[in-house]
């Protein structure tokens, strides 16, 4: 299919003359193995190949292009079966699938073209790929529960720093010993890295954005004292190497209408550096906390609520977010990556919940056009030379390639071809229909327009770090959950116990995202009280989605523990508080919990802004898991408590317990994950 050029006359002239400058953006990570070579220090151009041209700019993906071995490569991983897979560019042709560590996240090929490295989140690892034999040469382990997303190596002296999300810190590595040799705490969710040639900047996106002040109020504030609060980006100097600024990407004011709205940049991607230097564009999505019944008077709705946007960033002294250059992905949820061409004149942002790509200019922000690519597009490589885009398609276990040939002289894109990245898939083929429509917008029995897919709030099956007001829905502020570990019908779903099984997520697929339903109108009808007749077993694709939930059956370990797994010693006193002080009543069971026959339950956090319960009374609060508190940037139904200690000392119940209690209650709380 031919995908023509939307965009005025004027707007191209400007791109005939190549008047834009921007980045490029394959990945330049690679890692250290034991017994196994150190990386060359070179360059590496946009996608990730072996170059001897001058040093370009890095960026995390989960994909990269290799042109080393003849007419070239392209790596992918596949996070849900803990491989990665190669694909030959010249016939579009699996090569390999490869084994490594368990949910792998992003890889890099080292400099010299020996090497690709995957970091493994949930095996806190670090896998190095020999290129030549297509096999695992080394194993890297990183801290304890450290879960490691995106990693680069330097361009300018090809040191590796790799993320560890849930340690709150990135880390230098030793190329041949991969010991680490150096860390920077950065806060809380740090994903993805991002460097310019000079490698004397280090851009990392905080993937969840902090919680706007008074987020757990009627009234979420955009600025305190003049100071803007919205989704960051840190900059670290990797000489030091300490924190030097925190670039903020404003909550954006536009208001709220059908192409455009207000809102958080959040699940902020991969920064894509321009090859100059002087700018970087994240894409993320844009969550409009701002608006609701309590808050603004005006209910959420399909479109408004989140949208796919691209936030340019103006480097060198100013280190800064150029506002007015922030685009506005209309008919779309979540921008998932960016990536540039060679010159610089196109900035290709991949549009996850719609399954398309966006082209954009990087001069005016305008976006041109889009390509169609596959299901969930989280990855975006570009051919050193420009003439191909590589899309990877993460539900639809695919990779698509794009002829980028014809881009400037005519407009023009052809697609190549797709490519299956998975010989035998390990999930469930209903567990994995689930999936897809889990990260799905695009199904009009989905959503409305592409935007609202169940990944826009909860990506991985977590959650999104919001506070949403859905008082027009007939509840309150409602703080979004995490969804791991919730698997199962023994117990009621949402803080006020308002679903009783998963199928029920038909009323806000059609009530709030738009979507005409998985089931049928009638059906629907006879069953619209989701607390009345059960809805499992009337639709198949209804039944799939349930089976995909009900997959997220486990926890994630805590990184707070000792290296050894072990509780420390402050922990261990809080977990015999914890019994002791009646925690474990209510907070008890295998999940630390509450249960179908213990009900709702005041605590003392009840308040006008926590409104109604399915329209009618609230007559408490569903008691939450324990297992995933450590993750948490906020708690309690509301968002309203910043940490673990304040959430405790908000029950009635807590009055006796002094500081030093609370530290040690805080303590066990934070290192119960999946053990104990």
């Amino acid at each position: 299919m031919l995908l023509h050029c939307r965009i005025a006359a004027a707007t191209l002239a400007l791109l005939m003359l190549g008047l834009v400058a921007a980045c490029g953006g394959g990945s330049g990570a690679s890692e250290p193995a034991a017994a196994a070579p150190a990386p060359a220090v070179a360059s590496a151009d946009s996608g990730g190949e072996v170059s001897s041209a001058p040093p370009a700019p890095v960026a995390s993906s989960n994909i990269v292009h290799e042109r080393a071995s003849g007419s070239g490569r392209v790596w992918v991983v596949n996070q849900d079966n803990d491989s990665v897979s190669v694909i030959d560019v010249a016939t579009l042709k699996l090569v390999a699938e490869i084994p490594v560590g368990r949910n792998p996240r992003a890889l890099a090929l080292s400099a010299d073209g020996a090497q690709v490295w995957v970091t493994n989140r949930t095996s806190a690892s670090i896998s190095i790929v020999d290129t030549s034999r297509l096999a695992v040469a080394g194993t890297i382990a990183l801290p304890r529960a450290s879960q490691p997303f995106g990693i680069v190596f330097s361009p300018a002296d090809g040191s590796p720093w790799v993320a560890l999300e849930a340690l709150g810190q990135i880390s230098r590595l030793d190329r041949s010993s991969g010991a680490v040799l150096a860390s920077v705490k950065v806060g809380p969710n740090p994903r993805h890295l991002s460097m310019p040639a000079s490698g004397r900047q280090l851009l990392v996106s905080r993937f969840i954005s902090p919680p706007l002040p008074g987020e757990g109020t009627a009234t979420p504030l955009a600025q305190v004292g003049g100071v803007d609060r919205g989704g960051e980006v840190i900059v670290v100097d990797p000489a030091a190497p300490a924190v030097v600024r925190t670039i903020v990407l404003k909550v954006g004011m536009r208001p709220d209408s059908a192409l455009q709205a207000r809102g958080i940049p959040n699940y902020l991607g991969a920064a894509a550096i321009a090859p100059d230097g002087l700018s970087a564009w994240v894409p993320s999505k844009q969550d409009n906390v701002l608006r609701g019944t309590l808050r603004d008077g005006r209910p959420l709705d399909f479109q408004t609520s989140v949208r796919a946007i691209s936030s340019r960033i103006v480097l060198g002294d100013s280190l800064s977010e150029d506002a007015m250059l922030r685009v506005d992905h209309d008919n779309s949820g979540i921008g998932s990556a960016a990536v540039f061409d060679p010159s610089g004149t196109y900035l290709f942002v991949a549009l996850e919940t719609s399954r398309q790509v966006a082209v954009v200019d990087p001069s005016s922000g305008w976006e041109m056009f889009r390509l169609t690519a596959g299901m969930a597009p989280q990855g975006l490589a570009v051919s050193g030379d420009g003439q191909r885009l590589f899309v990877s398609n993460f539900t639809g276990r695919s990779i698509v390639a794009f002829d980028l040939s014809n881009l400037l002289s005519s407009q023009q894109v052809l697609p190549l071809g797709t490519v299956s990245t998975v010989v035998t898939e390990k999930l469930p083929a209903q567990v994995l229909l689930g999936k897809q429509l889990f990260y799905d917008a695009m199904d009009k029995r989905l959503a409305r327009d592409g935007y609202l897919s169940c990944a826009s709030c909860h990506a991985d099956g977590g959650g999104d770090g919001r506070t949403w007001d859905f008082t027009g829905f007939g509840e309150g502020l409602r703080r979004t959950i995490s969804l791991r570990g919730h698997a199962g019908a023994g117990r009621p779903l949402h803080w006020s116990g308002n679903f009783d099984e998963f199928q029920d997520f038909e009323g806000q697929i059609r009530i709030f995202a738009g979507g005409t339903g998985l089931m049928s109108d009638a059906d629907f009808a006879l069953r619209r009280d989701p607390l009345g007749m059960s809805k499992a077993g009337v639709s198949p694709l209804l039944d799939a989605l349930s089976a995909y939930l009900n997959s997220l059956d486990s926890y994630e370990a805590s990184p707070h523990r000792s290296p050894d797994g072990s509780l420390t010693a402050q922990a261990a006193e809080g977990k015999a508080l914890f019994t002791s002080s009646g925690c474990s009543t209510c907070h008890a069971g295998v999940d630390f919990s509450g249960n179908s026959s213990s009900g709702l339950v005041d605590i003392g956090t009840l308040k006008p802004s926590s409104g109604l319960r399915l329209g009618g009374y609230l007559p408490g609060i569903d008691v939450p898991t324990l297992r995933d508190a450590w993750s948490g940037t906020a708690f309690l139904h509301d968002g309203s408590a910043e940490t673990v200690s304040h959430a405790i000392a908000a029950h009635n119940s807590a009055g006796g317990l002094d500081a030093a209690d609370l530290a040690r209650l805080s303590a066990y709380v934070m290192q119960i994950g999946n053990q104990d």
